[in-house]
């Protein structure tokens, strides 16, 4: 996280808006994306605590994710470009605000479609943000890296929603959604391994995160398979680690054509 803070701090300070839309693109797009994934986290985290599962410690993770998600929506925040930025802000602002309490307080099953319709919403709000950040920079920011840093958010949004289908929270929309996001993985996996700014390093890496998608695939195709909830929340760690190291090496890619 500090390394993410100093990226957008060195952006403020050191760097003139109109001479600075590569490091924008690399800083403060990667950060607004990273908000995405946190989103999906915390619902993640939210709906194991509420299964009482205590492996990997959900309950510390999700403060650490709330505090990183609102000190990287002030940093974004404060290095606004433009006034749609800055809207775009406050639009997330207002959206997290209540649902911060919500996620301090003991879940509920009874609540969880709430929380889930809200962390939606909130969802959208920071994509549009991305999108807003994208537009201030003159899409400087290659399709192959936004696809990228959006397969980091689905690795959680999968493991979040497999989850409540675990816990038995409205199951079957909730898997047609699980099964949905699972596609939308697989066809982002696709473009990005027939893509010409992939390289074979990086074509490796995403094989090796084949592995743990596999797991995802298996489950969305057969329904009557069940993962055990620590297999979930391993696998979803490791597809979303090995994302985030792809992500960094598209950017590379991009800047060193650019």
């Amino acid at each position: 996280m500090r390394s993410i803070i100093i990226t957008v701090f060195c952006i403020l300070f050191f760097v003139l808006p109109v001479e600075a839309e590569s490091v924008v693109s690399r800083g403060l797009v990667d950060v607004a994306g990273s908000q995405r994934m946190l989103t999906q986290r915390m619902l993640r985290d939210y709906v194991l605590i509420g299964m009482n599962i205590s492996y990997q410690d959900p309950s510390g993770d999700l403060k650490q994710i709330m505090a990183r998600f609102e000190k990287q929506l002030e940093s974004i925040a404060s290095v606004a470009a433009t006034e749609e930025i800055r809207q775009g802000c406050q639009v997330v602002e207002k959206l997290w605000q209540p649902l911060k309490n919500v996620l301090t307080r003991e879940p509920e099953k009874v609540a969880v479609k709430g929380v889930l319709s809200d962390i939606e919403a909130l969802l959208g709000a920071s994509d549009a943000l991305v999108s807003l950040i994208e537009k201030a920079t003159g899409g400087a920011v290659a399709e192959v890296v936004n696809t990228a840093g959006r397969q980091r958010m689905l690795s959680q949004q999968m493991a979040a929603l497999y989850m409540l289908y675990f816990w038995e929270v409205g199951n079957e929309d909730i898997f047609v959604q699980f099964k949905q996001v699972v596609l939308e993985y697989r066809k982002a996996n696709n473009f990005l391994l027939t893509n010409g700014q992939t390289t074979s390093l990086i074509r490796e890496k995403l094989n090796r995160a084949a592995a743990a998608f596999r797991w995802f695939s298996q489950v969305a195709d057969n329904p009557k398979q069940r993962l055990n909830p620590q297999v979930v929340q391993r696998n979803s760690d490791i597809l979303l680690k090995q994302m985030d190291k792809i992500t960094q090496m598209y950017m590379d890619v991009v800047e060193r054509m650019q």
